[in-house]
């Protein structure tokens, strides 16, 4: 995984560590009504490989666990506990 940080400490990206090519895009803006945004960004490159019936059956199997009550995770980003670390300590300089 690897942490990283914009020159004026407002934007961190938080990618993972499995090879997956997912992460975790965190911007600050103290001077604004929306403090904090968000956004999760996925690699895409080998789920798009498995053409038209991949991406559908992907998308169904998505829907049957939301039909039939399941628990059912987006995506998830796996940090070690350095990479936690440096995470919660730019959290908590705001």
């Amino acid at each position: 995984m690897s942490v990283m940080k914009a020159n004026d400490k407002t934007e961190l990206i938080a990618t993972c560590s499995c090879g997956c090519e997912e992460s975790i895009h965190l911007k600050i803006v103290p001077d604004d009504d929306s403090f904090c945004f968000l956004s999760y960004m996925i690699g895409n490159f080998y789920r798009d490989q498995g053409g038209v019936f991949s991406s559908v059956k992907i998308k169904l199997k998505k829907i049957m666990a939301i039909l039939f009550n399941k628990d059912y995770y987006y995506s998830e980003v796996i940090m070690t506990k350095e990479d936690f670390s440096q995470f919660k300590e730019f959290i908590n300089q705001f």
